[in-house]
C-alpha cells in the first residue's frame, strides 16, 4: 500500500489524478470503492468528501486550516503535523491526509512538499 499511496500523493500533488493507474489488485484492494470515489472528489475541490475521508481513514485526527491558508492534520498536539501546502482547500486537506496515511507505515516522511 506504502507504493501506492506514494504515487497517489505524486497524482494528487501535480493535478492529473487517474484512480489507481498502473496498480495491482494489492493495491487497489487497499481502499474500498467508497473512498476511491470520495479521493476523486477531493481532487476536483469537494470539501466534504475530502472531510468524510478525514473521518474514515483517520478518525483520531484533528484538523484545520492554518492562518496561510494551508490544511493540515494532526493526531494530537505533540505529533507531527502533516499537511497539503499551495493547493486547494479540500486537495491541501487530501494531500495532509495521505500523507500522514503514508506516515503510519513509514514514520520518517516529510510532513509536506
Amino acid at each position: 500500500m506504502t507504493d501506492a499511496l506514494e504515487r497517489l500523493i505524486e497524482a494528487v500533488k501535480a493535478g492529473s489524478y487517474v484512480p489507481f493507474l498502473g496498480m495491482d489488485n494489492d493495491h487497489v484492494c487497499a481502499f474500498e470503492q467508497r473512498d476511491i470515489d470520495l479521493v476523486q472528489q477531493a481532487c476536483r475541490d469537494d470539501m466534504n468528501a475530502a472531510l468524510f475521508l478525514k473521518g474514515i481513514l483517520l478518525p483520531d485526527h484533528d484538523w484545520g486550516r492554518a492562518p496561510g491558508g494551508q490544511m493540515w492534520v494532526q493526531r494530537s498536539p505533540a505529533a507531527p503535523v502533516w499537511s497539503g501546502d499551495g493547493y486547494p482547500p479540500a486537495r491541501g486537506l487530501l494531500l495532509a491526509i495521505l500523507r500522514a496515511k503514508l506516515a503510519e507505515n513509514h514514520p520518517r516522511q516529510e510532513t509536506s512538499d
